[in-house]
């Protein structure tokens, strides 16, 4: 996915309301080339790497719904640097970064499933020693892993808003114009909810990839991402778009 063209990009953009075109036109821009690679890139996919070397181990431990083992995921989350609980306090199990990076890296094909253990394919072999296509590839999987319907939509206006830097009150029209279109209230408790879950599990993935900064003292609610996190945004929307059915209608 080198380069998308002008009408691709138009197609993204032009089947919505007037608060969501508005939005996505701002980050249109930056859509049309693949970003580059960021100069800490070692550094940010050394999580997946140290996945992919497991697996190529003893192999990665999974559960009987095919995800990582909590014996395995909720240390291991931690050992990495991640910020995720593995369980609520009511004792309910938490989607953390590692769940991320291993759905991700087995939805690329980098691992295969071996009786009751993910083990390295060949194509994760080639991801180990190839950095620079795993952090191009992890980037894209914030794209094809998105949400379906209303939450995915939620997912491309975030992104949106935080690759252009805009007002939260642009983010707030357009997502409250997509939850309107298919009649959802964010003003009541199942909307609030489906904007909360959208916001967090955003956010949970980006962090997958080191994609935030600190908080700023001044302005504590506003997230904001690195150098290298505004890149990896870019190409999840690069991949919304080229992935998009309203694109190539």
């Amino acid at each position: 996915m080198e380069t998308l063209t002008e009408a691709q990009i138009r197609a993204w953009i032009g089947l919505r309301g007037e608060a969501r075109t508005r939005l996505l036109a701002s980050v249109a821009g930056e859509l049309h080339h693949r970003p580059s690679l960021p100069p800490d890139h070692l550094v940010i996919v050394k999580p997946a790497r140290w996945l992919l070397e497991k697996a190529g181990g003893k192999g990665l431990p999974i559960d009987r719904q095919d995800g990582l083992a909590r014996r395995f995921a909720i240390p291991a989350n931690t050992k990495l640097g991640y910020a995720s609980p593995g369980l609520m306090p009511g004792g309910d199990e938490v989607f953390m970064e590692i769940d991320f990076l291993f759905t991700w890296l087995r939805g690329l094909g980098a691992t295969i499933k071996m009786g009751s253990t993910e083990v390295l394919s060949h194509l994760g072999h080639s991801y180990l020693h190839d950095p620079p296509a795993l952090w191009y590839s992890l980037a894209s999987c914030l794209g094809l892993g998105r949400p379906n319907a209303l939450s995915g939509e939620m997912w491309e206006l975030i992104l949106a808003w935080l690759v252009a830097e805009a007002d939260l009150n642009d983010l707030f029209d357009a997502l409250e114009e997509a939850a309107t279109a298919v009649e959802v209230d964010l003003g009541e408790e199942a909307g609030e909810s489906m904007a909360e879950v959208a916001f967090n599990s955003l956010y949970t993935s980006l962090r997958a990839l080191d994609a935030f900064v600190p908080k700023p003292v001044d302005d504590p609610n506003s997230p904001c991402l690195t150098p290298s996190g505004w890149l990896a945004a870019v190409e999840a929307l690069r991949t919304f778009v080229a992935t998009s059915t309203e694109a190539i209608r």
